[in-house]
């Protein structure tokens, strides 16, 4: 077999897949996957796995491989296409340790926090706001701003958000009354920025 120079050559070349080892996988846990991967090539199936490997140096890189069966000049070949997928991963981890961080401080916050979309659906809320509404954040999650808003504040509030949400306010402040799940009113300081997440929806 073969490798072409970005995967063979210099100093730094990854070990696996060089001059036909399979040497690549270096993280114990990847071992039973990276065998599964392996079998499925020599039954002539696709491969994608995805591992840790191990330069001629020593140092470890995420690599992601991907490999087919094909025929050549009437002989068989077993083709492979490895890429260092470390950034990625890098960027990946860095993305879930930051959601992490903001699900710890939503959750646990001494104020009523609460995500809804364009139409004043609610898509996530903390246990403060589940206390000061009365609401389970079950039940939230099946209503809609407007249900728990009192009548007369009503119009208010939906020309507050919609002025938040055509960009005429980079933020929205107002106090509002809410009626609580068994009936009785309340008051509330409301203070909400927009924010456009990656589907494109309010929060």
């Amino acid at each position: 077999g073969g490798v072409n120079r970005a995967l063979g050559a210099g100093p730094g070349r990854p070990r696996g897949f060089v001059g036909g080892r399979d040497d690549v996988v270096s993280r114990p846990a990847d071992a039973g996957a990276y065998g599964q991967a392996v079998q499925r090539r020599k039954a002539g199936e696709p491969v994608r796995v995805e591992t840790t490997g191990l330069r001629a140096g020593g140092s470890r890189f995420e690599i992601g491989v991907r490999g087919v069966r094909m025929h050549y000049q009437g002989r068989p070949h077993l083709l492979f296409a490895a890429r260092d997928i470390s950034e990625r991963k890098r960027i990946e981890e860095a993305l879930r340790a930051s959601e992490e961080r903001f699900r710890g401080t939503f959750e646990n916050a001494a104020v009523g926090i609460a995500h809804r979309d364009a139409t004043g659906r609610y898509l996530r809320v903390n246990e403060k706001f589940c206390a000061i509404v009365g609401y389970s954040g079950e039940e939230l999650l099946q209503k809609n701003i407007r249900d728990i808003t009192h009548p007369n504040d009503l119009a208010a509030t939906t020309d507050a958000f919609t002025a938040l949400w055509q960009g005429e306010s980079p933020n929205l402040g107002l106090e509002k009354r809410y009626v609580r799940k068994e009936g009785s009113l309340g008051w509330l300081d409301l203070v909400a920025p927009q924010y456009i997440n990656d589907v494109n929806l309010q929060l």
